[in-house]
This record gives structure tokens, C-alpha cells and sequence, in this order.
């Protein structure tokens, strides 16, 4: 029965930003890390797990959010004879397969645009397949948690404050307090630091 939610769910979002979202930002990654060669996949790891992951990830969740709670105020879903908390449940669910599609397409970008360079410039990769994999693997996994944050967040102060709080204000604590003694806080309440 729970399939059929996140069946539901995902219907919701059909033709919206947020499916196109879940190209853009690896594609917008990638893009961005092709002019600096030697150090595509190093960089492509660093401006989507920093800045670019957070932001794809909060937005995703923001929308998706959003879609129920936008004029109607749940009003729509509440009135149907099916499970608050299983729908909730599916947006949860939904999120987070959004999310780990991202990171295999910002996978396969990543390897697809190292083998380019090899190719063209002839530069070894700086990372492995598997490599890669394990670390994508590893952003998915340290980052599944935030979903329901993010989520119920959007739906208790929006877009804005979400998108702020998680990504702003995660990558600048995460970015000064890397070299301090505080570096161990930061990174259990969730700061993204490389």
C-alpha cells in the first residue's frame, strides 16, 4: 500500500522544476568544474557536496512540500480518505529517491566528464570508479537525514528560510569552523565539511 503513495507522490511532480531540478544541478556542477581540467573530479566533488548538494536538496524537498501546502493548505490531500501519515511517509520516501537519482547522474557526469578529459587532455582521473561510487554512496547516506528536516521545515517557515538555514548557513559553518576545535560539533549536528 505504501508503494502506491510514493507512486502517488511522484505523479504529483510530474512536468515541475523539481524532476527538472534533479538534472539541472549535477549538470550545472559539472559544467561549471570543465574548465579546470586537472582537477574536474576533485572540484565536481567539492562545489556539490559544499554548496550545490545542500541547495538541490533543500529545494527538492521545499517543493515537494510545497505542491500540498502551496494556495490549498492541505486541504486537497486532507480531505481524501487516505493516511496523513502515510502521505507524509511518501514524501519523505519520494525525496529521497529524488535525491539518490541526483547523485547518480552527478555520478555519472563525474566519471563520464574525467574520461572526457583523459581523452581530451590526456589527464589521468584523479578518482577512481569505485572511488567514486563509495563517496557518492557516502553523500547519500550522511545526507538522508535531512529530508524530514528539511520537509517539515519548509512546511513550518517556506522556501526561503529552509533554503537559508540548510544550505547557507550549514556550508559557512561548515566552511570556518573546518580548521578550529569546533570542527567535531559542527560535523555531528550535520555541517557539510569536506
Amino acid at each position: 500500500m505504501e508503494m502506491a503513495y510514493i507512486q502517488a507522490e511522484n505523479l504529483k511532480h510530474k512536468r515541475t522544476f523539481t524532476k527538472t531540478l534533479i538534472v539541472l544541478a549535477p549538470f550545472v556542477t559539472a559544467l561549471m568544474n570543465f574548465f579546470a581540467p586537472l582537477w574536474f573530479q576533485l572540484n565536481s566533488y567539492n562545489w556539490w557536496y559544499i554548496l550545490l548538494y545542500p541547495g538541490f536538496l533543500t529545494l527538492t524537498c521545499a517543493l515537494i512540500e510545497q505542491r500540498d501546502n502551496g494556495k490549498l493548505k492541505y486541504r486537497a490531500v486532507a480531505s481524501l480518505p487516505v493516511s496523513q501519515n502515510k502521505v507524509w511517509k511518501a514524501k519523505i520516501g519520494v525525496a529521497g529517491i529524488y535525491s539518490c537519482v541526483g547523485n547518480f547522474i552527478f555520478l555519472a557526469l563525474n566519471l563520464l566528464g574525467g574520461f572526457a578529459i583523459l581523452v581530451i587532455n590526456e589527464i589521468p582521473l584523479t578518482i577512481g570508479i569505485w572511488q567514486a561510487a563509495a563517496g557518492t554512496a557516502c553523500i547519500v547516506i550522511a545526507s538522508l537525514w535531512e529530508v524530514p528536516l528539511c520537509l517539515w521545515l519548509s512546511k513550518k517557515v517556506g522556501i526561503f528560510v529552509t533554503v537559508i538555514l540548510n544550505t547557507g548557513l550549514g556550508s559557512v559553518l561548515g566552511i570556518f569552523t573546518a580548521t578550529t576545535s569546533l570542527w567535531m560539533i559542527c560535523r555531528i549536528a550535520g555541517c557539510r565539511i569536506l
